[in-house]
């Protein structure tokens, strides 16, 4: 305890030098944490298929072309795909209702037609999209044997968290075409997600990127929009996982298919899987140029900013350095007199070890004070929120850092006096 008495007294001696230091080394953190911020919200776009991207392989878009022998030529295209591969698909299955929480499109016996977007529970297990109002649903059916579901409103703008919608879905024949129902139970509203907000897509979205609005990007994004819905009646998203009907993809020319290498291919597996997949049409993009372009997305802020911050995060951490050495030379009289009283000369360094600490706490407190009004400004919506766990580690990390360099030359400065040759100074 003594020695934060003493730190805190060298503080108090040049009270507005420090707060100097204190003010810049919160600014460091304040800009820090929104950068990291970004990352978060980008990384909110970049997990869900973060896994698949960990393998070689394609990512195809079909032609959308709704026809049955497409739909067919794709579907023996994906299974005559050679080597150890595995065929990531979400699909959309018609959902009917005579649920009077449905108010529009609905037929002369009082049944509504909605679409039921079933994303591979892979990709969908690690959604974390902002939503409106709730949460993502479950990838199992609740205790009540409810499917949770997270809503997409447009013009049902009724619709909201709790909801219970008993739906049925169409039984395809052959050909792929809905002809008989089958009872799925009751949906369960635990999401929203209102017009005009991002949500996911099953099939690769096309993007302009560059202020010519020319460049096309192929990256996560492509997987997300903000644009309408297709029609005024809502839409609901569910994992395929909550039952095996919602597990087949009925309409592979409408949804991308992640295509990954469980082993490692030969060169004529690769290459004959290229032509088949070129042969269908649509768009073939290596998945190592997708994981490529979507990492560039994901630390394009750090590239652009980085350079900056580091160049005054290091003019600052040297103010520090030599404030604290500053502090030390002025205290080396001090010490001399602690010395005499019965301080062993190594302790000498806790104080102006506090007196850093201090510091560094005074500008992590700035910090979060900064960063706090921020997240309560409309400008915090930019950075969608993502204030995460790692922030606080990340900044503690930083500030244990610094602690630690500016200690250094304190220490070598006191390692090489003598309290003998101190005293007699004085």
């Amino acid at each position: 305890m003594k020695y934060f008495k003493f730190g805190f007294y060298s503080l108090a001696e040049k009270p507005w030098f420090n707060l100097l230091i204190m003010a810049e080394l919160a600014a460091i953190l304040f800009v820090g944490n929104l950068m990291i911020a970004v990352a978060n919200s980008r990384m909110v776009y970049y997990e869900p298929y973060a896994e698949l991207m960990q393998h070689e392989g394609f990512v195809y878009t079909p032609k959308a072309v709704m026809k049955e022998e497409y739909r067919r030529r794709l579907t023996e295209g994906y299974a005559a795909l050679q080597g150890d591969v595995k065929v990531t698909m979400s699909g959309a299955r018609t959902m009917m209702s005579d649920s009077e929480l449905l108010t529009v499109e609905k037929d002369s016996k009082g049944t509504s037609y909605r679409v039921l977007y079933t994303f591979d529970d892979s990709v969908y297990k690690k959604f974390n999209l902002p939503l409106s109002k709730g949460r993502w649903g479950a990838s199992q059916r609740n205790s009540r044997g409810q499917i949770e579901a997270v809503a997409l409103l447009e013009s049902e703008t009724n619709l909201k968290v709790g909801d219970v919608i008993p739906f049925r879905i169409g039984m395809p024949n052959e050909s792929g075409n809905d002809i008989t129902e089958k009872d799925m139970g009751e949906l369960l509203i635990v999401g929203t997600i209102k017009h005009g907000k991002n949500f996911p897509v099953m099939s690769m979205t096309g993007i302009t990127n560059g202020s010519n609005g020319k460049k096309m990007t192929k990256d996560v994004r492509n997987m997300y929009s903000a644009g309408a819905f297709g029609n005024e009646a809502a839409s609901f998203i569910v994992s395929s996982a909550v039952d095996p009907e919602l597990q087949k993809v009925l309409n592979p020319e409408l949804s991308t298919a992640f295509i990954t290498y469980n082993t490692e291919p030969t060169e004529s597996e690769r290459q004959a899987n290229k032509e088949l997949l070129a042969g269908l049409g649509g768009t073939v993009l290596s998945m190592k140029d997708f994981k490529s372009s979507s990492d560039s997305y994901l630390y394009e802020q750090y590239i652009k900013l980085l350079p900056v911050i580091a160049g005054v995060f290091l003019i600052v951490l040297t103010e520090l350095i030599c404030s604290a050495a500053m502090h030390t030379k002025r205290q080396m009289r001090n010490f001399g007199i602690y010395y005499l009283c019965g301080c062993r000369w190594k302790d000498c360094l806790k104080i102006t070890l506090t007196y850093s600490l201090f510091i560094l706490l005074g500008a992590a407190v700035l910090g979060a004070a900064a960063l706090l009004i921020f997240s309560h400004t409309s400008y915090a919506q930019a950075f969608e929120q993502n204030i995460n766990v790692n922030n606080l580690i990340i900044s503690a990390a930083i500030v244990l850092f610094m602690l630690a360099v500016s200690f250094i030359l304190p220490a070598v400065m006191v390692g090489r006096t003598s309290p003998v040759a101190t005293i007699k100074e004085v």
